[in-house]
């Protein structure tokens, strides 16, 4: 999220903004930036031309944030920084860039250091909040629990067909072995039939995160979910899911690893085990262009 923020020192803040920061920020959200009208935009020449040009670098950050290039808008803020070195509203500013950058170690010596300077209310919140942010990142272990509940409803739960009809092949691979016969649907039923059920389920996982700027984690957990049918059993079944998926980076590709098996216990069907193994990748390549893929294999076992 973006607003704008007051700068300490006459340093003209309709054009800067200030950038609240997440963790694992997955955006921007541009809510405003105060620019004026038809100015060209500044550019990186601009600034090498005239590296002390405060308004200039002003801009710069400005379109910089608007376009989500942190890299570029930091360090033109430490430039306005190292001529306003007691600018608190920039240097609170360049502490929530760093942490939108995950630089947890620079961002936690700037707000350290702001917490001994007589800060605004607003202010103090910020610096409460971002050190929150970066506490809750250094937590290497974490453990969650979730729960929920809902209800499941199928015009067609016991999957008749609307022929009345099942083909069938005696030997694959004869042809003449292949016929119908009548659907025998569990309960006696020669229609489809309407059926709701409650579902429950509940998850737990636990992640670990690497010390590092690059947000590395590995997660396993265990779900269980049960669904009962409130007139007949065609929706009724328990699930229970082991899973363990990680998020890495290799040469600066994002890779993320995923296991699942999945056992299911039905009431009207075969119970059935199902293994999935799958990976995706992704890498930016620009602010623009970025490249993606992925593969998976499941094997589904089902038992008599």
């Amino acid at each position: 999220m973006i607003t704008h923020f007051q700068s300490n020192q006459n340093i003209r803040p309709r054009t800067l903004i200030h950038l609240a920061a997440r963790p694992l920020l997955a955006g921007w959200i541009v809510l405003g930036s105060a620019m004026a009208p038809a100015m060209a935009e500044v550019l990186w020449t601009d600034i090498l031309q005239d590296p002390d040009n405060i308004e200039l670098n002003e801009r710069f950050v400005t379109e910089r944030l608007a376009t989500g290039d942190l890299p570029a808008a930091l360090s033109a803020v430490e430039r306005v920084i190292y001529l306003n070195p007691a600018d608190i509203g920039l240097r609170l500013l360049r502490a929530e860039i760093l942490v939108n950058l995950s630089n947890d170690t620079l961002a936690r010596g700037e707000l350290d250091a702001l917490t001994k300077l007589p800060l605004s209310n607003n202010q103090q919140e910020i610096v409460e909040r971002l050190i929150a942010v970066i506490d809750s990142r250094a937590r290497q272990w974490r453990t969650t629990v979730s729960t929920s509940l809902g209800v499941q409803g199928s015009d067609n739960a016991n999957t008749y067909p609307s022929s009345g009809l099942i083909d069938f092949m005696l030997n694959p691979t004869n042809e003449a072995s292949r016929g119908t016969r009548d659907y025998q649907s569990y309960g006696g039923a020669t229609k489809s039939t309407r059926e709701v059920a409650t579902v429950a389920s509940l998850t737990a996982s636990t992640t670990y995160e690497r010390p590092s700027q690059d947000r590395e984690q590995i997660s396993f957990g265990v779900s269980h979910a049960s669904s009962k049918g409130r007139k007949y059993e065609y929706l009724t079944n328990h699930a229970t899911t082991i899973f363990t998926n990680a998020a890495l980076r290799v040469n600066g590709y994002v890779m993320r690893p995923q296991l699942r098996v999945t056992h299911t216990e039905a009431k009207t069907s075969a119970d059935s085990t199902v293994s999935t193994a799958s990976i995706a990748f992704g890498k930016s390549l620009s602010d623009r262009v970025s490249v993606f893929g992925g593969a998976e294999y499941s094997n589904v076992d089902q038992h008599a």
